[in-house]
């Protein structure tokens, strides 16, 4: 993609792997260094920062059009769902199955915050796990909304903005609710929350205790099944999250 958008200054890290073929599609290229407790966002800025491209902003933040708000919250209204308390957010799929937490332990969870609290629970994701949100909602308790794939993704992130917080895997859901500045839990089985999940005061991580972690494979021995998120339990979840709502439920 970089060498087929004709820019006349390409810049990307160099591939010590022997795909030489890539190093030549950049004209500039820098030696990654990448130390243990980086964060990918710090190591990507450090590639800039070689030649003297500078931020402000470590953490990726995206400023949504007010236009793509007032939609968002008609869309909200829409549904008759209450503003005058948190709305949560719960995102219980992923692009991988080795990186799901399992619909059984999101429908407990979710009945959780509806029983203990009951604030309004959104369920989001892409268009194609539509059918999977809806048999999730039906075994859920009232105040359920499936949200799943349908919105824009400007939409989307306007509703995230919405939330009081997003609850969720290792996802594109999870990066952009802290773009826009919603709390977040999320959950992380063999990828690197060091590496992945956001990061500051309004951001929780939940992730099994194991010498393993993080291994990066697609389930132990490549199975698609991850143990660590097998044995994560709802309550050891449930504990993270009873802390970020009650922030989010303090005036």
């Amino acid at each position: 993609m970089a060498f087929l958008s004709g820019a006349r200054q390409r810049i990307g890290f160099y591939a010590p792997d022997g795909k030489l073929w890539r190093n030549m599609a950049f004209s500039h290229l820098a030696f990654l260094e990448a130390k243990a407790g980086m964060h990918l966002a710090e190591c990507y800025l450090k590639l800039l920062a070689t030649y003297n491209v500078k931020t402000a902003n470590v953490w990726p933040e995206l400023d949504i059009p007010l236009e793509k708000q007032q939609r968002a919250v008609a869309l909200i209204r829409r549904e008759s769902i209450p503003l005058d308390q948190p709305l949560i957010a719960v995102q219980p799929f992923s692009l991988w199955r080795h990186k799901d937490w399992g619909p059984d332990k999101y429908i407990r969870l979710i009945n959780w915050i509806s029983l203990e609290y009951k604030f309004p629970v959104i369920i989001t994701g892409s268009p194609d796990q539509r059918e999977q949100a809806e048999e999730i909602a039906k075994m859920c308790r009232e105040n359920v909304y499936n949200f799943t794939g349908k919105t824009s993704t400007g939409i989307f992130a306007g509703i995230l903005k919405a939330c009081g917080l997003f609850i969720g895997g290792d996802s594109a859901g999870m990066h952009i609710a802290a773009a826009v500045g919603t709390s977040t839990v999320s959950i992380f089985g063999p990828s690197s929350s060091v590496g992945w999940a956001p990061r500051g005061k309004l951001h929780y991580v939940v992730q099994k205790n194991l010498p393993c972690i993080p291994c990066h494979k697609k389930g132990c021995q490549d199975s698609g099944i991850s143990r660590c998120l097998e044995e994560l339990t709802v309550d050891e979840v449930i504990s993270v999250v009873k802390t970020q709502i009650e922030k989010i439920s303090t005036p």
